[in-house]
């Protein structure tokens, strides 16, 4: 089998093997031999499995070659990995474990398995010297070599097509001659099978895991041909790249177009290491701003040392707290526009091969075509999900004249379409400037509703003024949002106190238009810091023009309403014109002429003659209303007037002076203030007529600033003391009671009924001017 070429530093013959004088002896080893190495070379034949090839081929060399046997397989430059240990005595087997172990390149001056592979030439020792010389020994191999005692050992390189793949150890513990070349002979012949083995093993795991690659890789790319949604898409390709490359965690980011911001889009990994992954990194820092700027696959051992890379403070903290430093970040590109960026993190120091690196962009065309189908199939979701929103809006418009259910229904779908915690919508009212908010959705309070917004202050009066759409990603520190940004985040208003209590943060308003012309505006917002897009934007104005289109269409179905009302109203004062008026025309002459014919001083005379003033003050009551019907305005000559007359002939039936006192402007009383005050006096003067006993009356009337305060007071009997006017109200037979105070309460006035500070009784109250 030839010679080594590097002999034994020490010349011996191995106990087991003692030298054979004649020709039958020397054939018997021979056969031995060969024996013992087509015995290793079935173990190392019967898998690819090198853990439990190397250990049971150490079994059987045990005691054959030694009484310890150890195998150790390098599994990156400089530092190796122990498969297999043997020893004679199980119970040392503990021992031999730790033996050598130390890998590191430092070590290889004191570690003669380290030499060995280093070198590549073969170690033996055939009498280990005693005391061993620590120069050559590390500290910790000296406590275990001591309570071994081993006698001599021998190191084999496992060499094949130039590459060193490990070593074989053998250690004698039996006193006697130690290894000689004969034994490193042989040793040499099972290390060669040993490196033949573990070369074939590390090929087939190799073309395994290209297989495996590969099949994910289809697997992947026939998962990615679907229509799928983008966050499921994503969990999909880190999931594989993790797979891949067997590192600590994965991500992918999509490119936010508008800020060139990297988004999280989906995390793969340990979840105590996924947090620095999840920091959206601001445009150009991080890893995968240096793979966006060279648009190619990047790679670092320590990002923290890497001058190419810019963090955060953020980012540099959060990533000080992950055991992760290395990592490689690849752009998304499609053909030639950035999407976004795969980027994986692992231990320290990781290294990435160029096969690992070929799959990786293997991997990454896929994504970018995947992360494409992705957005456009959101993109096809989400116009059909606008559209469908649209026709329902639209459809909602056609089939319902409520405005206030119209405007609950877009402010829905806003909330769906954008995603929105909270949404409003105003409607310009009388009032030039401000706009008053006639509708919310997903509210807390009602404290939003009906508050009032002036052009040119916050978010919503900004829009008002300039007639443009407006987002923030937060109003309270944005010194863009006008009045919802006051010095330190503080609010003021009932606008802006409503934005606090609902926790407002982000929004977006868009304005109302039609024909031109700002009517309100539309505002969508959220509770936490969030970008709205131009997409966003763009589906507010949709539905901003449908809001504004229902606003119009309700302001036409109100004069529309207003119109048919006039008519009708028309219709019943030329009835009345016709016919009741003309009747009592005719009866009020019927009178005359009795009266002119009945004894002048006979009481049939004084009844007749109440009778033609009762009749022509109904007359004059039905022209008023016919006038009022048909749109005349009768004006505050006419009420004054009016009421003169009612206290006239309270008088001529009652016999009961009564003085009108009157102060202030009657122009400011509109047709129903008017006629809640004429009903009123006329109700109390018939209370006083009826039960009063009283012997004096007083009218009093005046308009002040922003109210018209009336009084009337008799010097009768007045009420019972005690007595509660508004349980009065509800018991049979006081009516009128009851309907004078609806009346002043259905226009915002106040009543009070009680007894004259003399004696009789007291109505007075005021309601509001217009």
């Amino acid at each position: 089998m030839g010679q080594p070429k590097h002999p034994a530093k020490t010349a011996g013959t191995h106990p087991r093997l003692p030298p054979e004088p004649g020709a039958a002896e020397a054939t018997e080893a021979a056969a031995r031999r060969f024996a013992l190495l087509a015995e290793a070379s079935a173990i190392l034949m019967s898998s690819f499995d090198l853990d439990v090839t190397l250990n049971e081929l150490a079994r059987l060399l045990v005691p054959a070659l030694g009484d310890w046997c150890l195998v150790d397989v390098v599994e990156e430059p400089g530092s190796f990995r122990r498969v297999a240990i043997a020893h004679a005595d199980p119970s040392r087997v503990g021992l031999g474990r730790r033996l050598w172990r130390n890998n590191q390149p430092a070590s290889a001056g004191a570690n003669p398995i380290m030499r060995v592979l280093r070198s590549a030439r073969p170690e033996v020792v055939s009498e280990v010297p005693d005391p061993l010389p620590a120069s050559i020994i590390e500290e910790a191999d000296l406590s275990i070599l001591r309570e071994l005692r081993p006698r001599s050992y021998m190191i084999v390189p496992l060499l094949t097509s130039g590459r060193t793949l490990g070593a074989i150890t053998f250690v004698s513990a039996k006193s006697g001659p130690g290894y000689t070349g004969e034994d490193l002979v042989l040793a040499e012949d099972v290390g060669r099978r040993i490196a033949l083995a573990v070369g074939n093993a590390q090929l087939y795991k190799a073309a395994e895991e290209r297989r495996r690659a590969a099949e994910s890789l289809a697997d992947l790319g026939c998962f990615l041909s679907q229509p799928l949604e983008l966050e499921e898409v994503g969990r999909r390709i880190v999931d594989s790249l993790g797979r891949l490359l067997k590192v600590g965690a994965s991500a992918l980011y999509r490119l936010d177009p508008e800020s060139g911001d990297m988004v999280p889009v989906v995390c793969s990994g340990d979840p105590e290491t996924v947090p620095p992954l999840n920091l959206v990194r601001p445009k150009g820092t991080g890893l995968a701003g240096l793979a966006v700027r060279e648009r190619r696959p990047v790679a670092t051992a320590n990002v923290l040392d890497d001058a190419r890379i810019v963090l955060t403070a953020e980012l540099r903290t959060r990533i000080e707290q992950s055991p992760f430093l290395s990592g490689l970040a690849v752009p998304l590109l499609v053909p030639d526009r950035l999407l976004g960026v795969l980027g994986v993190v692992d231990a320290e120091g990781r290294v990435f091969e160029e096969e690992e690196l070929r799959l990786v962009r293997i991997l990454a065309d896929q994504a970018a075509l995947a992360l494409e189908h992705a957005r456009l199939f959101d993109e096809i979701r989400r116009q059909q999900q606008e559209a469908v929103a649209l026709e329902a809006v639209v459809r909602e418009i056609t089939s319902s004249l409520d405005r206030r259910v119209v405007f609950q229904r877009i402010l829905d779908k806003a909330r769906e379409l954008c995603s929105g915690d909270l949404a409003f919508l105003a409607t310009y009212g009388a009032s030039p400037g401000k706009a008053t908010i006639s509708a919310v959705s997903g509210a807390r309070t009602p404290t939003l509703l009906s508050v009032t917004l002036t052009r040119g202050q916050g978010v919503a009066g900004r829009v008002l003024e300039t007639g443009e759409a407006f987002a923030t990603e937060d109003c309270r520190n944005d010194p863009r949002a006008g009045g919802d940004h006051v010095g330190g985040g503080e609010m003021r208003g009932d606008y802006f106190d409503g934005l606090l209590r609902e926790g407002v943060v982000a929004k977006a308003a868009v304005p109302m238009w039609f024909r031109g012309a700002i009517t309100g505006l539309l505002c969508v917002a959220h509770r936490v810091g969030r970008r709205f897009t131009s997409r966003d934007l763009e589906v507010l104005s949709k539905l901003a023009d449908q809001a504004a289109i229902a606003l119009e269409n309700s302001r036409l179905y109100a004069e529309a309403e207003e119109a048919a009302v006039s008519r009708e109203r028309m219709r019943v004062a030329g009835e009345l014109h016709d016919t009741l008026s003309q009747l009592l025309f005719s009866v009020a002459l019927k009178l005359d002429w009795c009266i002119q014919r009945a004894p002048y001083s006979s009481e049939l005379a004084q009844r007749l003659s109440e009778i033609r003033d009762s009749t022509g003050f109904m007359m004059g009551e039905i022209r008023r209303l016919i006038s009022r019907l048909s749109g005349g305005d009768s004006g505050d000559r006419a009420f004054l007037e009016r009421l003169r007359m009612l206290l006239e002939q309270f008088r001529k039936l009652t016999g009961i002076p009564v003085e009108l006192e009157q102060r202030g402007d009657l122009t400011g009383l509109g047709d129903a203030q008017q006629e809640v005050l004429y009903k009123t006096f006329q109700e109390g003067l018939a209370n006083v007529a009826k039960h009063a006993r009283a012997t004096r009356v007083t009218a009093r009337l005046e308009v002040r600033a922003r109210e018209a305060w009336f009084e009337l007071t008799d010097d009768g009997v007045g009420l019972p003391a005690g007595t509660n006017v508004v349980q009065l109200a509800k018991v049979p037979g006081h009516f009128g009671l009851r309907q004078m105070l609806e009346r002043i309460g259905a226009i915002g006035g106040r009543l009070r009924l009680g007894r004259n500070a003399r004696s009789g009784f007291s109505l007075s109250g005021a309601i509001p001017v217009r």
